[in-house]
């Protein structure tokens, strides 16, 4: 390690510090001109919005990191080699969490359903109560919360009120 590779780290530091904020305005500012939308379009922008947010930081945090690592005299390409085969084996493992977050996100995007919406959703009736990209909840009649992992909603029916 030579004399400017502190120096260099902070650098790293503070790029991922500016580039974590200007990832965030530039996201922020994509959305801001849909906000005026209705309240539904509006909550769906949101956690769009968020989602996107959060996938930009931890992309320039891993950079960040990366740059850091190659500072301090690690050799990453082992580790980037590494990381690839682990990523591999863990998405055979996680299938069905990855093929709920899709399907979460295009629920999500196609909006067809939201929060307080009463839904038919496989012969399950109920209100929906909470939304996230791997499952939606349902209260029944009867006060149940019903979870449902998004991968298998495959037909609903937002019904009347």
């Amino acid at each position: 390690m030579d004399n400017f590779a502190i120096l260099r780290i902070i650098v790293y530091a503070l790029i991922f510090v500016f580039a974590r904020r200007i990832v965030g305005h530039f996201i922020r500012a994509i959305f801001k001109r849909a906000y005026s939308v209705a309240k539904r379009e509006k909550k769906r922008l949101k956690t769009v919005e968020s989602l996107l947010s959060n996938v930009a930081t931890y992309a320039v945090y891993a950079i960040v990191v990366l740059l850091v690592l190659r500072e301090l005299g690690v050799d990453t390409t082992p580790l980037l080699t590494g990381a690839g085969i682990i990523g591999l084996a863990f998405s055979f493992g996680t299938q069905s969490l990855v093929k709920d977050l899709i399907y979460g996100i295009f629920i999500i995007i196609e909006n067809q359903f939201s929060v307080g919406d009463e839904v038919d959703i496989g012969g399950l009736k109920g209100k929906v109560k909470k939304m996230s990209l791997r499952t939606t909840v349902l209260e029944d009649e009867e006060g149940n919360l019903i979870f449902i992992p998004n991968s298998e909603i495959k037909k609903v029916k937002v019904l009347k009120k």
